[in-house]
């Protein structure tokens, strides 16, 4: 499906290589591929649909159903994931909602997840690492 979505995306229909994206995040099994997955999707709607906020703010939030009692969330390749979809989330609110930001809700639940984390966890430094700076 990601080379389906790829291809469509270079033949130049967003919108089909958006639904291939989506559908392989929906049907990805396991935890750590769907945060892989949806990583994917995010910076697909950020670069396709930047318009779409809506939908960019909905599908942000949807990585926190993902994360109940994962232990390894800020961890090897899903910090990574979470990385490369939060620097495309980051520079699609900077660039598009320069006055205030669209990612409150996506930045207070990771907040959340953040105080979760113990003082001397090195997972602490990695979740706060991904906090959406305040737009001025």
């Amino acid at each position: 499906m990601g080379s389906l979505a790829y291809l469509e995306e270079q033949e130049g229909n967003p919108t089909e290589a958006l639904k291939w994206r989506r559908k392989a995040y929906e049907t990805s099994k396991g935890p750590a591929t769907r945060i892989r997955w949806w990583a994917s999707y995010i910076q697909a709607l950020t670069r396709l649909a930047p318009e779409d906020s809506q939908r960019i703010q909905q599908t942000s939030m949807e990585i926190f159903d993902q994360s109940k009692g994962m232990e390894e969330f800020f961890s090897g390749a899903n910090f990574r994931n979470l990385s490369r979809a939060n620097t495309s989330l980051q520079e699609w609110n900077r660039d598009l909602h320069s006055e205030r930001s669209a990612l409150d809700d996506y930045n207070t639940s990771l907040q959340g997840l953040c105080a979760q984390q113990s003082a001397d966890s090195p997972d602490l430094g990695k979740c706060t690492s991904l906090l959406v700076p305040a737009t001025s």
